[in-house]
């Protein structure tokens, strides 16, 4: 809860935590919340058992951001876990041409922000191997 407050915060974004989580975009019950961006499935796992949910969830999702540590990847399959999170903080996500660009937004551009960002961390296609993440040189 704190890192989501503060993500949303950082984002410029004041609403409580279950509000922004009621927002259209995404569905399905808690702990397995799906989204979209553009034609991009997306799911969030999250509680306890998120990780043996995974190999169900990559099954029906482009990406998915799991709340847990993942074990067990599936081949292909497209995760940010709670790992990954710990080392870059919260990750934003936009379309970019048939690809998803993903970067910490701590190193996001902002009017206040002196220095260009750093390039996304990764950009998604839907061909080619699993999402190997790296945290840009600081």
């Amino acid at each position: 809860g704190f890192a989501v407050k503060s993500w949303l915060e950082n984002d410029g974004d004041l609403v409580a935590q279950d509000v922004a989580a009621a927002r259209a975009g995404f569905d399905g019950p808690k702990g397995i919340r799906a989204f979209r961006i553009g034609d991009w499935r997306g799911i969030v796992l999250s509680g306890r058992g998120a990780e043996g949910r995974l190999a169900a969830a990559c099954a029906a999702a482009d990406l998915v951001i799991l709340g847990a540590d993942a074990v067990d990847v599936p081949g292909g399959c497209q995760v940010i876990d709670r790992a990954q999170l710990a080392v870059t903080g919260p990750i934003a996500v936009w379309i970019d041409g048939d690809a998803l660009r993903l970067q910490p937004t701590h190193a996001a551009q902002r009017m206040w922000s002196p220095d260009a960002p750093p390039p996304a961390i990764a950009l998604l296609r839907r061909e080619g191997p699993a999402l190997v993440m790296k945290v840009p040189d600081q």
